[in-house]
């Protein structure tokens, strides 16, 4: 079709400076010689079928017009008719991604992102997150290479979310179709994130050949025990493991 349309331009100027020719020669003819040198023939017609030049100009001039108008009807159908869509006549071999991200001296950042990204048809684990900030979180610290999956926020039937308004049957369906071997609950310890961690940890005990763990709770690095509250003393009592 480009090159169509390329020769239809070409010819169209052509077309515009034979037209032109003609008329300036005719012009000249008659300031010279006057009218009578213009007119060839008692009719219209006559002069046109007894001109020199006239009848193959306008010859011509009919040709472009009917090839302008086939160009016209055929670039239509092929814009419409899904049979020749670009992509059927031209497929694309090799599929790509293109990610376009306003950043700011996050480069580094971003770059690693995007390589997890590609490599994640390699990893069978999930890291399960409320929102995009703790994502962000795990990815500048760096120490995790797997898949995410946000949530959306956590179970709260004060606020009246529910297991619809999370995307908790989407991690399902991800997992189902990944074939993820662990799914890692890195959910906030409030009453709401406890809550979805239970909910997701239940509905996921259908699933064979998957593990399901989250993060350890109790002292944090440099914490000073007496400074600690029951419940985060607590926790650290129940999760406390064997010194090799």
């Amino acid at each position: 079709m480009g090159i169509t349309y390329t020769l239809l331009v070409l010819s169209f100027l052509a077309i515009i400076f034979l037209n032109l020719g003609w008329a300036i020669t005719n012009l000249y003819f008659f300031i010279v010689d006057g009218v009578q040198t213009l007119i060839v023939g008692s009719t219209f017609v006559e002069n046109i079928y007894f001109s020199t030049y006239l009848k193959w100009i306008l010859l011509i001039d009919a040709m472009w017009i009917s090839s302008a108008i086939i160009f016209a009807s055929t670039r239509q159908s092929y814009k419409t008719d899904s049979k020749l869509h670009y992509l059927n006549v031209n497929p694309i071999n090799e599929p790509k991604i293109f990610v376009i991200i306003p950043t700011y001296n996050e480069e580094k950042v971003v770059e690693k992102v995007i390589n997890d990204y590609k490599n994640q048809k390699f990893v069978k684990t999930i890291l399960v997150v409320e929102d995009v900030s703790d994502l962000w979180t795990f990815e500048r610290i760096g120490f995790y290479r797997g898949m995410y999956h946000v949530l959306g926020g956590s179970l709260s039937a004060i606020n009246g979310i529910g297991i619809d308004e999370i995307a908790i049957n989407k991690l399902i369906k991800r997992i189902e179709k990944n074939n993820v071997q662990e799914v890692i609950l890195a959910l906030s310890t409030t009453m709401e994130g406890q809550t979805t961690s239970y909910v997701i940890s239940d509905k996921l005990e259908k699933i064979t050949n998957l593990e399901v763990t989250r993060l350890a709770q109790g002292v944090p690095f440099g914490g000073e025990v007496h400074y600690l509250d029951e419940n985060t003393l607590d926790a650290a009592f129940q999760s406390r493991k064997k010194i090799n």
